[in-house]
């Protein structure tokens, strides 16, 4: 038992990054990363499997323009769920000085202040943060994907627990 429930359990992890991807404009990566499995044991029988991380930053999904433009667009779009892309009103996409490239928005109250630094005065547009969609979590626990992942889990464990029986009867 505790054999068959280990392989449904790894095929469910599978099965779930798959219907993710689907679903959502997210890298195969960005989902297996995040998933952990407890193997059932013959005393113990029960597998698991969860899903922790952070929200993803909205450069991880996809955006239009991809990287860092020469020349500011017009509009700097995203999508996150395979729909389609949607304009991002005050959003552009920039290199910050450490080399991470993001998807970032002006705080609104500190738009140009002055800043001193190293004697030289300047007007920095500086607070500026970064833009996040949904944590991988979020997306696995969709409806769409549970239902999905339910129904799959379920087909393995009879085709395996066949298949387990039929290898101990030989």
């Amino acid at each position: 038992m505790s054999s068959a429930l280990n392989r449904t359990i790894h095929g469910v992890g599978t099965e779930a990054t798959r219907k993710t991807k689907e679903r959502f404009f997210v890298k195969t990566a960005d989902v297996k990363g995040t998933l952990r499995t407890r193997n059932a044991a013959p005393e113990n029988l029960e597998a698991t499997m969860t899903s922790t991380s952070k929200n993803l930053p909205l450069m991880r999904f996809k955006t239009n323009p991809g990287k860092v433009p020469k020349r500011r667009p017009a509009a700097t779009k995203s999508a996150v769920r395979r729909v389609g892309l949607a304009p991002v009103r005050g959003a552009f996409i920039a290199q910050m000085r450490s080399g991470h490239v993001g998807v970032f928005k002006r705080m609104r109250s500190w738009r140009h202040k002055k800043v001193t630094r190293n004697g030289k005065t300047y007007w920095s547009g500086l607070p500026i943060r970064e833009l996040y969609g949904p944590s991988v979590p979020g997306m696995v626990g969709s409806r769409k994907v549970v239902e999905h992942v339910e129904q799959e889990a379920k087909r393995r464990m009879e085709t395996r627990l066949d298949h387990e029986m039929n290898r101990l009867l030989r």
